[in-house]
């Protein structure tokens, strides 16, 4: 069986320990048990579980039984292991519990079709497969299962020693919204060093209730369903039913005493769009933190938002996959420009985060790079992204043996450069997003980025969602959505007003309007599925 061998320890002296000791999550939320065993960790989602509390005592002898009767199953450190569930309350405690046992997590939404399903464990080198049946089927019949049910129950065996943090930690593969996933290892130590360096603005404290939308198999659920436990906050678990129906999450809010969101752009429109604004902010009198991440936040919805919950603080975050999750934030003051895109912010002090230019950018443009420990081990293909993306100073994993030895170790602690494939422009100071390397087209030899004609549709009245399906010779096609029950987009309208702030090249020359914005289930817009049904290519395709 190929897994991912953990390194020897290597001592006080190296960088990825921490004054108090090693550096890993499991080791973090169980210094936050030690200090407050009686507060509350978990709350689980009210129609499965009728929303029961777990205390951080709780939490960590769940993760202690898990780890123990993995090692009982003959779990190894380096060893994969998959975790086949819905998002839970019972997930948090599942997740630490394989991270404390050495082995390497990796998450896995069971809704996901069965092809891809399979196609995901056969390229991570599983040792097992934890199901539980009660958030949703098990996955294709490859691995020894093993039920989360018998995994947590109570237990006198003692866990085996904890992870060091020179080791892997999770594997994650990433969200395929534009391309095919791709699976991503990544450390013990850039996790850790995550946890401890998000600013205390965000709201993860031990007084903060934090909301966990995401499904464990996109990269944010690490952001919302584990890091606060990190810092002592409480994480409330939603239904797949409160999620599903944007009303239900305000209702959450309102029931339970959420403090901060964490969501997509794409899935606070729908929720803001569900409900009249008064209602809303009722609903949502709890909140004092805002968080946007995962893709591009244009200032009139942050403005919006500002002037909705007047005493939340609203940010914009930005990362990815292969950094480990959130590398800068930029805390929204209301003086950005209300036409323009949010910045992404200041880098957070566990990553350095650089503006590179490539050959042909215009001044004070270039490339986001990510270096640190937060950047990935690498890929489990050993290969670096198609789209424009790459790794350096990471390991060949294609082997499964390339964190084993010392060689593999040293991999394991250096500091890494992640090329993001991400564009950016310095703008009075801040660094603004602009699009992606690998959606850059041309029309009649000039450049479009589609990511700038999306920003500009948004700006349209009566616009909600909007994306590029298609850049041909003869010109940018798009799609469209409105406000649910409203006025539908004037296209006409919509046209002149692009044609009046964008360069010829890049202003529609197709627009379709539907009714209906398919998102995926991390909250972002589904750009393959909207390219498929109204790209240039579809069939019944037609210009508007």
């Amino acid at each position: 069986m190929r897994h991912f061998p953990s390194p020897e320890p290597c001592g006080a002296g190296c960088r990825a320990h921490g004054r108090g000791g090693p550096l890993t999550l499991p080791t973090l939320v169980e210094e936050a048990a030690a200090r407050a065993p009686t507060a509350i960790a978990v709350i689980g989602e009210r129609t499965t579980n009728g929303g029961r509390a777990t205390t951080y005592g709780e939490l960590t002898r769940a993760m202690r039984a898990v780890a123990a009767r993995l090692a009982s199953h003959g779990v190894k450190p380096g060893d994969v292991v998959a975790l086949a569930a819905a998002r839970s309350a019972r997930a948090p405690a599942l997740a630490l519990g394989i991270m404390r046992a050495g082995a390497v997590y990796l998450p896995l939404d069971p809704l996901y079709p069965a092809p891809l399903l399979a196609r995901m464990l056969s390229a991570a080198p599983v040792r097992a497969v934890i199901t539980d049946p009660t958030t949703g089927p098990p996955p294709p019949k490859a691995h020894a299962d093993l039920d989360a049910r018998e995994l947590l129950a109570p237990t006198g065996a003692e866990p085996p020693p904890p992870p060091v943090p020179c080791g892997p930690a999770y594997v994650m593969f990433t969200s395929g919204s534009t391309g095919t996933p791709k699976g991503v290892l990544l450390g013990h130590a850039g996790l850790a060093e995550y946890a401890r360096a998000l600013p205390d603005g965000l709201g993860l404290g031990g007084t903060d209730r934090c909301l966990g939308v995401s499904p464990l198999g996109f990269s944010s659920s690490i952001r919302e369903l584990l890091l606060p436990l990190a810092r002592g906050a409480t994480v409330v678990v939603p239904s797949e039913e409160e999620v599903r129906l944007p009303w239900g999450v305000p209702e959450l809010v309102r029931a339970t005493g959420v403090t901060h969101l964490d969501l997509t752009p794409s899935y606070w429109r729908a929720v803001t769009d569900a409900m009249p604004a008064g209602e809303l902010r009722t609903a949502l009198a709890t909140v004092r933190g805002v968080l946007f991440a995962s893709e591009p936040l244009d200032a009139g919805l942050a403005h919006r938002t500002r002037a909705l919950l007047p005493g939340a603080r609203v940010w914009n975050m930005y990362g990815c996959t292969e950094t480990t999750g959130i590398v800068a934030a930029h805390e929204v003051d209301g003086t950005e420009p209300a036409d323009a895109l949010v910045p992404i912010g200041t880098p957070l002090r566990h990553a350095e985060v650089d503006l590179c230019p490539r050959a042909g950018d215009p001044p004070g443009t270039g490339q986001v790079v990510v270096t640190g420990r937060c950047v990935a081990l690498g890929h489990l293909d050993g290969s670096d992204l198609s789209d424009g993306s790459s790794l350096s100073g990471g390991t060949d994993l294609s082997s499964g043996t390339g964190l084993s030895g010392g060689s593999g170790h040293g991999r394991a602690c250096a500091v890494r450069r992640w090329e993001t494939g991400d564009l950016a422009v310095t703008v009075r100071d801040a660094t603004v997003w602009t699009g992606r390397v690998d959606r850059m087209r041309k029309v009649r030899g000039m450049r479009v980025a589609p990511e700038t004609v999306e920003h500009h549709l948004l700006a349209c009245p009566g616009v909600r969602h909007a994306a590029v399906v298609g850049v041909t010779e003869r010109g940018v096609t798009c799609v469209v959505a409105g406000t649910p029950g409203g006025t539908p987009p004037d296209v006409a309208a919509l046209m002149a007003f692009m044609r009046e702030r964008l360069p010829a090249h890049m202003a529609p020359v197709a627009v379709t309007v539907v009714a209906d914005w398919p998102l995926l289930p991390n909250g972002k817009s589904d750009l393959r599925l909207l390219t498929s049904r109204h790209g240039p290519h579809a069939r019944g395709a037609a210009a508007t």
